[in-house]
C-alpha cells in the first residue's frame, strides 16, 4: 500500500515537473514574436542601393537573432499622394521572426534609414499566416493556375511556333 502511494507521489511530481517544462518552453516561445515589416523605398534609389537596403534590414534581423521567413523585392507604385516630394515609391515586406525585447531597437534602426521613406511593422500571428498561406494556395490550385516555375521553355516555344505559323 505504501508502494502505491509513494509511486502515485513520484508519478504526480513527474507530471508537474512536465508541466512546468512545458510552461518554460512556452514561456521562450513567447520571447521571439512573428513580425511584419511594410516599407516604402525611395523612388530616385538604383538597384544597388535598393539591394543594399534590404540587405541591411535582413542582416539586422539576423544579428538579432531573428529569421527572415518570407520577403518580397520592392516593386514600384503609384503613391495616392506625394511622401517628401515622390509620387512614386518601391512598397516591399519581410515577414520575420524577431525577439520581442529587441523590436523596438530594430524600429529605431528603420527610423535612422534615409533610404525607407514609411513603414509598418506589426506584429501577426503566425497561424494564421500560415493558414492563409495554405488557403491561397488552395486558391490557387481549385482555379488551375499554374506558376510561372512549372512552365518549361520547351513548351513556350512549341506554343509559339503554333500560334506564329
Amino acid at each position: 500500500m505504501e508502494t502505491t502511494i509513494l509511486q502515485a507521489k513520484k508519478d504526480e511530481s513527474q507530471k508537474k515537473i512536465g508541466e512546468k517544462e512545458i510552461l518554460r518552453e512556452e514561456k521562450n516561445e513567447g520571447e521571439v514574436g512573428f513580425y511584419e515589416l511594410s516599407f516604402l523605398l525611395a523612388n530616385d534609389l538604383s538597384d544597388s542601393l535598393i539591394t543594399e537596403t534590404i540587405s541591411n534590414l535582413k542582416d539586422s534581423i539576423d544579428s538579432a537573432g531573428g529569421i527572415v521567413i518570407e520577403d518580397s523585392w520592392p516593386k514600384k507604385i503609384k503613391l495616392a499622394y506625394p511622401i517628401k516630394k515622390n509620387n512614386f515609391a518601391y512598397f516591399g515586406y519581410l515577414l520575420f521572426d524577431y525577439p520581442r525585447k529587441e523590436i523596438e531597437k530594430f524600429s529605431q534602426e528603420i527610423k535612422k534609414n534615409s533610404n525607407i521613406l514609411r513603414y509598418l511593422l506589426i506584429s501577426r500571428n503566425k497561424k494564421y499566416w500560415q493558414r492563409d498561406k495554405e488557403s491561397k494556395e488552395n486558391w490557387l490550385k481549385r482555379r488551375g493556375k499554374k506558376e510561372a516555375a512549372e512552365i518549361n521553355e520547351e513548351e513556350l516555344e512549341k506554343k509559339l511556333e503554333e500560334v506564329l505559323k
